[in-house]
């Protein structure tokens, strides 16, 4: 229910992502799972920005970087921790 059942009834998932970004700005906030919430980066100054200055302290999912390698390859994005910094 909820913010997890408009995602899920998404055919497209991006354009939602992209019409937030447009109401409410590159950055914002949406609800997960157990009453925590996510911090969204819709502009790419800000996501080189925070992947540059937070290379320690990021760390991906194993799901999440598998799903990033096979979506996009082992780029910037795949990276974290020592990988990220080199």
């Amino acid at each position: 229910f909820g913010f997890a059942k408009i995602l899920l009834d998404s055919t497209a998932t991006t354009e939602l992502y992209e019409c937030w970004a447009r109401e409410y700005g590159p950055v914002y906030k949406v609800p997960d799972i157990f009453g925590q919430s996510k911090v969204i980066l819709w502009d790419p100054k800000a996501i080189s920005h925070f992947f540059a200055r937070d290379t320690w302290l990021y760390n991906q999912f194993l799901f999440n970087k598998i799903a990033l390698q096979t979506a996009i390859g082992r780029g910037m994005l795949w990276a974290d921790g020592k990988s990220h910094k080199r």
